[in-house]
């Protein structure tokens, strides 16, 4: 299973939080030329803004709002109080896609332009109008609305590079520019033909260079930014250790947090350590269960995916039907229904998993969707087969780093022989992970290059990522043309095979942090 889902915006706007107090620091850097922090005045409404930020940031969302509400009849209240209860409104929708929180978030969204048209002219008053217009992007994307969300995004853009032309030390407005920078420079080919039309520019560099800025220096966005950064390397293979040290420091800023503890779960788990994620995530869930608390749904199916991952089928299952249950929307159905059904026929319940498996649709333009749709089509037509099943507990080997016991099934069962062209690619494609991982480039190497010469179903991933794991592997020994040329190779694979979005994008920024 893949954690890709499309584009980098798709999976950061689930994290696009506002949390912690701010930091304190010189005037420029709060945009104090002509304003306050947050445009307020007054130690008093700074301090209620911090503690309610902190709720926030815990999601503690009741709390948080009732803390807003007392700011927003203070006099100097009413943009800082609006800006972040259309922030928590954001977060209530995109979490649980239910109607009535989006409904929400536009009406807070209007009230808060009201606030800000009332206001002098300021460096903040621009930041949380182009944060508002970021938000619109992210909600409109959401929603299939892209041509809207295009333009809201476009607005935000400009905002946010005319604040930081009038104060390049206004550093939380890095965040918003790197992000769309980010973004822009991800997106797959087929969305780019719009970003041009627009007047769109955009870099994964650039983008990850702003967002570095931010979390080292901005006021209010510091945390933001380390999300966005943790997030993005893992899902653009960009030091993936790196990711992983930024999502445990805001961990242990924010122990309490489900929110934090979805982020460090999620990185966990890319980072192969599944047994950890599933601590993490386990905690994070029963805390979220609290009336507190905000549930996020996403808890249910990243602990699912963690508890798969360390064989825990059957508690799998209940997390699986947990989260189809509860969450509204199409996010993660497909791989939901996917991942429920192949923990029924792992337990023996062939005819229950079919029903799940029926079930798995491609409601979004992800590939994780497509993926996920053709694996329950191949599943539909026949059951897990023993050597399929030793191939899915090799992967679950890998992902909780039990390499050497990966290794160990998957030379068993090259060995064994009898294996179908696919099998036999998807082996050597995870013998060469295996081995990569394990720091004998040698045999990954090789185990790459007969994934690659095997030639199978066209829509499976082996042959395209085993070029680009090759590629990172030429990169780790500083063969940077030999790095190029297979990243190349692998962009050169056509078609929609499966996860070949995230391919892209992974490569592309592999290319583009490449020495010249």
């Amino acid at each position: 299973m893949s954690l890709h889902s499309g584009t980098v915006l798709a999976v950061v706007l689930l994290f696009l939080l506002s949390g912690g107090a701010r930091l304190d620091t010189d005037a420029e850097r709060r945009g104090e030329a002509s304003s306050g922090p947050m445009l307020l005045e007054t130690a008093a409404s700074i301090a209620l803004l911090d503690s309610a930020r902190l709720d926030l940031s815990a999601y503690r969302m009741t709390e948080a709002e009732r803390r807003l509400r007392r700011l927003e009849r203070l006099a100097d209240g009413p943009p800082a109080a609006r800006y972040h209860l259309a922030l928590a409104a954001l977060h209530r929708a995109l979490m649980s896609d239910e109607d009535e929180h989006f409904e929400d978030f536009h009406a807070r969204a209007d009230s808060l332009e009201e606030a800000l048209n009332r206001a002098e002219p300021s460096a903040w008053r621009d930041f949380m109008r182009a944060d508002r217009d970021l938000w619109r992007a992210v909600v409109f994307l959401k929603r299939g609305r892209f041509l809207r969300a295009a333009w809201s995004g476009r607005s935000a853009y400009r905002t946010y590079a005319r604040v930081i032309a009038s104060y390049p030390r206004f550093y939380d407005a890095h965040r918003g520019l790197g992000l769309l920078h980010l973004a822009i420079g991800s997106m797959p080919r087929s969305y780019r033909f719009l970003l041009d039309v627009l007047g769109f520019d955009g870099g994964i560099a650039r983008g990850l260079g702003e967002l570095e800025t931010a979390y080292r220096n901005a006021v209010y966005a510091s945390e933001e930014a380390g999300v966005m950064l943790a997030l993005t390397r893992q899902m653009l293979h960009l030091d993936e250790r790196k990711g992983l040290s930024i999502a445990s420091d805001l961990m242990v800023r924010h122990p309490e947090s489900p929110l934090y503890g979805h982020l460090y779960g999620f990185v966990l788990m890319a980072n192969r350590q599944a047994a950890a994620a599933v601590a993490t995530l386990r905690e994070a869930v029963r805390r979220s269960e609290s009336s507190a608390y905000f549930y996020d749904h996403y808890l249910d199916f990243y602990l699912a995916e963690a508890l798969f991952r360390t064989n825990a089928v059957a508690e799998a299952e209940h997390y699986y039907r947990r989260y189809l249950q509860r969450h509204d929307g199409p996010a993660l159905k497909a791989m939901a229904y996917l991942g429920l059904g192949k923990s029924l026929e792992l337990q023996g319940r062939r005819a229950e998993a079919v029903e799940m498996l029926e079930e798995v649709r491609s409601a979004r333009d992800f590939d994780t969707d497509e993926a996920a749709k053709r694996e329950a089509e191949r599943l539909l037509a026949a059951p897990i087969s023993p050597r399929d099943h030793t191939l899915l507990l090799a992967a679950n080997a890998f992902d909780s780093d039990r390499l050497d016991d990966a290794v160990r099934l998957l030379a068993a069962l090259t060995a064994e022989g009898g294996l179908t062209i696919d099998q036999a690619a998807e082996a050597a494609y995870r013998l060469g992970r295996a081995h990569l991982a394990s720091r004998r480039p040698g045999e990954a190497l090789a185990a790459f290059e007969r994934a690659e010469s095997l030639h199978g179903d066209p829509l499976s991933r082996w042959a395209p990522w085993s070029a680009f794991y090759t590629g990172k592997l030429h990169l780790q020994e500083e063969r940077h043309q030999e790095a190029r040329e297979a990243f190349r190779r692998a962009l050169a694979y056509g078609g929609a095979y499966d996860y070949y979005q995230a391919l892209e994008q992974g490569t592309r920024a592999a290319l583009e942090f490449l020495p010249k």
